[in-house]
């Protein structure tokens, strides 16, 4: 189970895309029109990987960073900094 969640952007385009139920290119077309679905993607996020994530830790990141993630999968950002806010 450790395993069984996205490490690079590429496999969490592919995940988000499907767990959102987004066609290809439709992420990153949401994002540049400030439009990205955060609310919907953080519950998916939560429910999606609460079995995988057992104490919450990666969990809390990703949702902490959620903008960050977003911006690292579908825009040119770098990949966050899991342990601090992107705020």
């Amino acid at each position: 189970m450790e395993d069984d969640y996205p490490r690079t952007a590429e496999t969490w385009a592919k995940a988000i895309d499907e767990g959102l139920g987004l066609k290809r290119g439709e992420g990153r077309e949401l994002l540049e029109l400030e439009a990205f679905p955060y609310r919907r993607l953080d519950a998916w996020i939560s429910g999606r990987y609460a079995l995988v994530d057992m104490e919450g830790v990666l969990v809390s990141a990703w949702i902490r960073n959620i903008r960050g993630l977003v911006d690292w999968v579908y825009g040119n950002g770098p990949e966050p900094d899991w342990s601090a806010s992107d705020d």
